[in-house]
């Protein structure tokens, strides 16, 4: 054994580090072939942008059973009001055992992912208005069910507020501002941002309630829907769609 590590150690001293990678690689792309090839090496560039980008540093959380199970209500109440509301889903999915983390300062874990076709193509107001009850749909799903919400609220209330002020100020769409487009708040007064907010405010709270009558009266499916996923921790494709029409 140690005359193998003297051996591998000579033949690194001799060759160097930069040899050896080469050889690496072009063993690599002579018996793999080109598309593994890259592949390779875009695995090694991202993972090297993931160290550089934490510092090294990640924060590791094991989740529990009532993580993950609060996790599969959030992200099945995104898909139930995505199904009700016309939205193609694509997938929905909740982490494993262990997820990590880099953001030390909020210490937010992403626990569940839902995937809709249509999200963010905003074609009219309407559209915006589904969008941002689709995001209402998972905090509400876990008020709902639980009796309270998780951290994954304030993420998506981030974003719906976002894309609320972008469309009031951009789109036209803000009866605080009626026609007007505006690409710069500088020179709005104080009292028109107030009300641009009250008005930001008050679509979330008819969204939210909108939301809440539609997982009442599909509640069944909600949970029942949310112990697949937990059991399935992925459901996609023909299986979803069955489980959203048929349960």
């Amino acid at each position: 054994m140690k005359k193998n590590v003297s051996q591998f150690l000579y033949v690194i001293k001799t060759l160097g580090l930069t040899k050896i990678f080469i050889l690496v690689f072009a063993s690599i792309y002579f018996f793999c072939g080109l598309n593994e090839f890259l592949s390779f090496i875009l695995l090694i560039l991202f993972d090297a942008w993931s160290a550089a980008r934490d510092n090294g540093k990640q924060i590791k959380k094991i989740l529990s059973g009532e993580d993950k199970r609060r996790a599969a209500i959030h992200e099945v109440g995104h898909t139930i009001i995505a199904h009700e509301l016309g939205l193609v889903v694509e997938r929905v999915s909740i982490a494993s055992d262990v997820v990590y983390h880099s953001d030390e300062a909020s210490h937010r874990f992403v626990l569940g992912f839902t995937m809709s076709r249509n999200e963010k193509i905003y074609k009219s107001s309407e559209d915006i208005l589904k969008y941002i009850q689709l995001l209402c749909g998972g905090w509400v799903a876990e008020k709902l069910i639980l009796g309270f919400f998780s951290d994954g609220r304030r993420e998506d209330l981030r974003t719906a507020s976002a894309v609320l002020r972008d469309a009031f100020l951009k789109l036209g769409l803000s009866k605080t501002f009626g026609l007007l487009v505006l690409e710069d708040v500088d020179s709005v007064s104080e009292r028109k941002l107030e009300a641009l907010e009250k008005e930001i405010q008050i679509t979330l709270q008819k969204a939210e309630a909108e939301c809440k009558k539609i997982l009442i009266r599909r509640r069944q499916q909600l949970e029942a829907l949310a112990e697949i996923l937990l059991r399935e921790g992925e459901l996609s494709g023909e299986k979803l769609k069955s489980c959203l029409t048929v349960l």
